[in-house]
């Protein structure tokens, strides 16, 4: 009960900004099309470190009870390293 309570404080902090999901969309879409395009691809990699990063984190620490979205997020959390790598 004590992780829901930390998720829907985080998630309503989040929110107050106004416009983090907004950007948070935005730049995923725009970064995953720089992965897409040849020649940025590193770019779009480095770029998406932090926000998959961010929500390995999430899931780690807020969604311990996941272990499927644990494992999911962290495989593309790999995956991400493994493109910004290469």
């Amino acid at each position: 009960k004590a992780n829901t309570l930390q998720k829907i404080l985080y998630i309503n902090g989040a929110k107050q900004t106004g416009y983090f999901w907004q950007v948070l969309g935005v730049c995923e879409l725009l970064f995953g099309l720089l992965l897409i395009i040849q020649g940025t691809g590193f770019i779009g990699a480095l770029f998406l470190l932090p926000i998959t990063l961010h929500i390995f984190l999430f899931h780690l620490f807020l969604e311990t009870d996941e272990i499927g979205e644990l494992i999911q997020t962290g495989g593309l959390f790999a995956i991400n390293i493994a493109l910004g790598s290469c």
